[in-house]
């Protein structure tokens, strides 16, 4: 594990030291595309060649629909989301710059209703919510970043050089000074605002975090991947209760949506590698 992250450090600070010459550079981008989606598609390329795409239509509208309704709570409009479907036993999630959400096959095995879907979702658009995105990459800055997978790949597998990919992304994109920390604290309280405006139960976060720290789960070989870039560290359990606490959810009931939830992800369930 902390292989892996000496590894993810040094293409951090490779692509980081390319990006940045004293002063930002502001390249013309083909047929108007920002800066921010040209680094998110060619993340996504990326990706998409590292795993299987699920193709279901009845499965990718229903995640969809579930994100339509949280992000039109989000302050940035800019982006053109897209919530995408990995094959893949790990149960793990990320996001990409331009508005990208992954999610694994893996991930509707360990969850248990359509409030934990949106919570998971929930957390992933709100780290895409970055306050006054700085473009300052070059073309050598964006070549480096989407070979990350030549260094992380051979040693650390897809899900590896995937977490890789997302926080090389996010690096050349922001001027991010918050700690890792700090970033997964204000998501999280940024999702529990997004899931209370659109009608889901809050608790949808709450609860799948927390039955990633039972120590006996059968999950636990599954989710060593997200627990590495989501840590559940204390402070951010602590912030979590603490947001959550001062929702304004009086009066409002909520439904699970089980039933709604096993019935649309019947498909990904039947066919797993690892039953639960």
């Amino acid at each position: 594990m902390a292989l892996r992250f000496l590894s993810i450090a040094l293409i951090l600070t490779l692509v980081s030291g390319c990006a940045r010459h004293g002063q930002h550079v502001y390249m013309a981008s083909p047929r108007g595309m920002s800066q921010e989606a040209r680094i998110g598609s060619d993340i996504h390329r990326e990706i998409l060649g590292m795993f299987h795409r699920v193709q279901d239509p009845q499965v990718n509208q229903y995640v969809s629909q579930i994100g339509e309704r949280l992000i039109h709570e989000t302050s940035r409009k800019d982006l053109s989301y897209q919530f995408i479907i990995l094959e893949d036993e790990r149960v793990y999630a990320m996001h990409a710059p331009g508005g990208f959400i992954y999610i694994t096959t893996g991930f509707f095995r360990f969850l248990t209703s359509e409030i934990e879907l949106a919570g998971i979702l929930a957390h992933e658009i709100a780290a895409l919510q970055y306050h006054d995105p700085e473009f300052s990459m070059t073309r050598k800055a964006l070549t480096n970043l989407t070979k990350v997978t030549t260094f992380v790949g051979p040693m650390f597998g897809p899900i590896g050089a995937l977490s890789a990919l997302g926080m090389a992304g996010v690096s050349v994109i922001t001027n991010r000074k918050k700690s890792e920390e700090n970033q997964l604290i204000e998501a999280d309280r940024r999702a529990l605002g997004y899931l209370v405006k659109s009608g889901f139960d809050p608790q949808g976060l709450i609860d799948p975090l927390r039955r990633m720290q039972m120590p006996n789960s059968e999950f636990q070989p599954y989710l060593c991947d997200y627990l590495e870039s989501h840590p559940l560290t204390e402070r951010r359990l602590d912030e979590l209760k603490k947001s959550f606490v001062h929702l304004d959810i009086h009066n409002q009931n909520f439904s699970s949506g089980r039933a709604e939830y096993f019935a649309a992800t019947e498909f990904l369930r039947a066919n797993s590698i690892h039953q639960s």
